[in-house]
């Protein structure tokens, strides 16, 4: 072999670190396929009633939603309702544009109210399959 066409180290670490960040690649993907799976989408909704925090615009009560199933959810909408016993209950809406299996968001409700002074409800009421 001449010494034009031997690989000189520099060329040996590039391949060997480009090799390494392809294998890296690869066995994440892997992993996040088999840690979440294919089954479809399962939102979960919880409410932090006990982080409730009150300014001059409202009542701010944090929530987490979390899609437990292995396949993106799209436009996922989460209703609560405030049920005080005096008049309508109210409500309010959040949407997440995007919800992959597996993902967490964090978010948080606003009410006139203090969501502990009555019945509250939350739970995802609709998602579209991207």
């Amino acid at each position: 072999m001449s010494a034009s066409s031997e690989r000189t180290t520099a060329e040996r670490i590039t391949l060997l670190a480009s090799l390494l960040i392809l294998v890296g690649i690869l066995a994440l993907a892997t992993w996040a396929n088999m840690r979440t799976g294919d089954a479809p989408p399962t939102i979960q909704v919880e409410a932090h009633l006990e982080d409730v925090r009150e300014t001059d615009s409202g009542f701010y009560l944090p929530i987490t939603i979390t899609n437990t199933g292995g396949l993106t959810a799209q436009d996922v909408t989460v209703t609560g309702e405030l049920d005080t016993g005096e008049e309508q209950p109210e409500t309010a809406d959040i949407t997440i544009t995007f919800l992959a299996g597996g993902e967490e968001e964090s978010a948080e409700m606003v009410f006139t109210t203090d969501p502990n002074d009555g019945e509250f409800t939350v739970g995802a009421t609709s998602y579209l399959n991207p």
